[in-house]
């Protein structure tokens, strides 16, 4: 069965491609030189690329949407104390101009 799953466009840490972008970008300083020329990182970002196995990407997808139910979590109940400030205070029959 087909899932869509909704990306973020911004955010870095709810992107499962800028999360793996970040392993690429780690796997390169840990194998690579800083003095390797272009097409050796090249070939260490297609070796990197192809050693990605599926339970990797399953795994970077959970965590995705694990950190975006966590967020929505934390959202929601500020908006629903909002809410209740903003039922205090209407309450208040004080108000001066």
């Amino acid at each position: 069965m087909s899932k869509i799953v909704r990306l973020p466009p911004y955010h870095c840490c709810l992107n499962p491609i800028e999360l793996i972008w970040n392993q690429l970008k780690s796997f390169l300083r840990k194998h690579g030189k800083l003095d390797s020329k272009l097409e050796t990182v090249r070939t260490q970002a297609i070796q990197f690329l192809k050693s990605i196995d599926e339970e990797a990407v399953a795994n970077t997808m959970d965590h995705v949407m694990d950190a975006e139910i966590d967020l929505k979590t934390i959202m929601d109940a500020d908006f629903e104390q909002n809410l209740r400030d903003d039922e205090m205070d209407s309450g208040d029959d004080d108000i001066s101009f």
